[in-house]
């Protein structure tokens, strides 16, 4: 079946958002940052050919992309470089962290098992809180006031640009009501990055728009605004009589319905 099978990455990266309305210290947000073992949670998704660990919350396929280098390619945690950041912190150990995450497979149960291992190991103290995504999920996460400490997310770019991930995830300006924070899980708030968003926004040139928002997300990370989990890769396979079978970028990754066609017998 190789002849009719395709595995690629997504256009989709997941993450999680340290809240900022509880986890206010930044040598805890750097310790969760650098005990995140996005190499584990890849491996019990499935491995290659499901998932990979991502370096940017802006997916590989977005026009722009550069891989943050503050996190590394293999995804492995640095467990002691963790442990350090708390025992500096000066905040009473083991840490407490709710970690909220949507129910959806065994196969992700195991994932966020194995971020918990390296927490605890790290010095975190991680309650797993799975809710159901069909409704209590969003619902709370969606709130200024959710008492979670790290929170699930996922996203991809609604077209080829990283405007459309960074803005709709960060700017904290977009917020509809006091009673939600939008897409902003984490509460993240900083006038300064709104301001280079904005900047970015306008530059016309598009290799000077792409390094703005490259420095943009430098910027997130110094912060620890989001933390980088993985890329899923679709796996697909279609039928022997299926032809002009194409994935396209403009269709998300998934097939183009617009040239897709039946063999002709």
């Amino acid at each position: 079946m190789a002849d009719r099978t395709v595995n690629f990455e997504s256009s989709f990266s997941n993450y999680l958002l340290p809240n900022f309305n509880r986890i206010t210290n930044l040598q805890v947000r750097q310790a969760l940052a650098a005990a995140t073992d996005r190499a584990s949670y890849s491996a019990a998704l499935g491995g290659d050919h499901a998932s990979k660990p991502s370096q940017s919350i802006v997916n590989p396929s977005t026009p722009g992309y550069v891989a943050n280098e503050a996190f590394s390619a293999d995804g492995k945690p640095d467990i002691e470089g963790a442990k350090k950041l708390l025992e500096e912190s000066g905040e009473t150990l083991p840490y407490p962290i709710k970690l909220t995450y949507p129910l959806s497979s065994e196969a992700a149960d195991k994932a966020f098992a194995a971020l918990k291992e390296s927490y605890d190991e790290a010095g975190f103290d991680v309650t797993l809180d799975g809710l159901d995504p069909s409704g209590p999920y969003y619902d709370t996460i969606q709130k200024p006031g959710s008492d979670s400490d790290l929170i699930w997310g996922g996203w991809g770019s609604d077209w080829p640009s990283i405007s459309t991930v960074i803005p709709p995830l960060f700017d904290s300006r977009i917020n509809l009501t006091k009673a939600s924070n939008g897409q902003d899980y984490g509460n993240y708030k900083s006038d300064e990055a709104n301001a280079a968003m904005d900047a970015a926004a306008a530059e016309t040139d598009i290799d000077k728009a792409n390094q703005m928002w490259s420095d943009l997300d430098n910027m997130l990370v110094q912060d620890v605004a989001y933390i980088p989990l993985d890329v899923r890769q679709f796996y697909f396979l279609h039928g022997s009589n299926v032809a002009n079978y194409v994935n396209a970028v403009s269709t998300s990754g998934y097939v183009d319905l617009g040239c897709i066609a039946v063999k002709s017998s």
